[in-house]
């Protein structure tokens, strides 16, 4: 029988003893000292994901989660993605999500995973995020990958807020505080330029008075703004292009 139309008795969905199988063969097509380290960065990360859920951060707790979950999903299947998705959590979840041979109660759960929080921080659904990233971990890497979960204090299963009440906003993770650096560097580097336009304008516009006179200051002045018009219309539009991709980044 054809691939399609083993697919088209499923629903469209794979066999799962195929995706089995699959998962399997591409287990043990990483390195055992790759796969074991994956699984110890796994289990510290879903630890932290726990010690959040314990102190009521709940955003944190889930951004931790499908953090874990996509590190899992890069390693396996790293050739079927793009670079820029491996480096992101959530576009290998979005990925899982639309990888039609996977079952679909996994597909289901990264969709859930990448679903944005609603205004205020509140859950739209009821199944709890860090289950979720549970299950597809499980199916990926076995649940051994378990072990460093519990070895670093990870014991609460309290389940998350109830569908409609808000939770907590996730604390800065590596990535936030990446962000931040880079909003560091482009507040730093935007008041040098301006630091250094002011500077060409003071002094050099008092020298210019000085050596040349008041009317060749005027005219300075007016060949610079003429210049700065359209630097400042350029400067405009890579800020506003840079503000759209940021905003569909975040």
């Amino acid at each position: 029988m054809s691939e399609p139309e083993r697919r088209s008795n499923h629903g469209g969905e794979a066999p799962k003893t195929d995706w089995a199988l699959e998962v399997r063969r591409r287990r043990e097509a990483v390195p055992t000292a790759q796969l074991e380290a994956l699984k110890q960065r796994v289990g510290r990360e879903f630890a932290q994901a726990l010690r959040a859920r314990q102190a009521g951060n709940e955003g944190r707790a889930r951004v931790c989660a499908r953090r874990a979950a996509g590190w899992a999903i890069a390693e396996l299947f790293a050739e079927q993605a793009s670079t820029d998705e491996r480096r992101n959590a959530l576009r290998m979840l979005a990925w899982l999500e639309k990888h039609i041979p996977a079952p679909m109660e996994l597909r289901e759960a990264a969709g859930r995973l990448t679903t944005r929080l609603e205004p205020g921080f509140i859950f739209p659904h009821p199944q709890d995020p860090l289950e979720d990233a549970r299950r597809i971990l499980d199916q990926l890497l076995g649940r051994d990958w378990r072990a460093g979960e519990a070895e670093r204090g990870g014991l609460d299963r309290a389940g998350p807020p109830e569908p409609g009440r808000p939770v907590s906003s996730p604390s800065k993770s590596s990535a936030d505080d990446m962000r931040d650096l880079r909003g560091y560097a482009r507040t730093t580097n935007r008041r040098l330029v301006l630091g250094g336009i002011g500077m060409v304008l003071l002094v050099g516009g008092a020298l210019i008075a000085v050596f040349y006179g008041p009317q060749a200051l005027a005219m300075a002045l007016l060949c610079f703004g003429a210049f700065a018009i359209p630097a400042g219309l350029i400067a405009f539009l890579l800020g506003w292009m840079e503000w759209i991709v940021r905003r569909e980044r975040d």
